[in-house]
């Protein structure tokens, strides 16, 4: 078994590395090098798989996000069907529970006033775009239309 190569002392000052120096993963980062090198370029995975590459390397590298993570809330944001984004992150954050995984928030967190370790944050559901019924009598069909159609009135509703 190889020893892991170590950093001579001109990458460390050219890479900005410091052992031991922990990387807080930058979602905002992590996100906008998605949207902006590979998110454009998965439409054409077929076509340009080898392009992937140095974008991929700019997730890790820059944002020090993990790419397994980063794809599964990427999956999530992609989810057309809310009720099943919805699940899913319930049974995410069902699991996390039931073994327990907490973070504890750390200086970085308590400096913006985030000092619990909510993975999965309650909120709102998104507007769906469907207007509500108005209240207005004329959305109803007459008892003529009721009857026409079958199991709506029938005979009962032309009387």
């Amino acid at each position: 078994m190889g020893r892991p190569k170590t950093k001579t002392e001109d990458e460390i000052e050219t890479t900005g590395d410091v052992t031991g120096e922990y990387k807080r993963p930058n979602a905002a980062r992590a996100v906008e090098i998605f949207d902006e090198h590979i998110s454009p370029k998965l439409t054409h995975i077929n076509t340009i798989k080898g392009d992937l590459k140095e974008p991929w390397q700019m997730l890790k590298d820059e944002a020090h996000m993990p790419r397994k993570e980063f794809n599964y809330v990427q999956s999530l944001v992609d989810e057309d069907d809310d009720a099943k984004r919805e699940h899913r992150l319930r049974a995410l954050r069902e699991l996390l529970i039931h073994y327990d995984l907490t973070i504890a928030p750390d200086l970085v967190d308590q400096a913006n006033g985030h000092n619990s370790a909510n993975i999965v944050q309650f909120g709102q559901r998104r507007e769906t775009g469907l207007e509500g019924l108005t209240g207005d009598d004329e959305f109803e069909a007459s008892p003529e239309e009721l009857a026409m159609q079958e199991g709506r009135g029938g005979s009962e509703a032309a009387e």
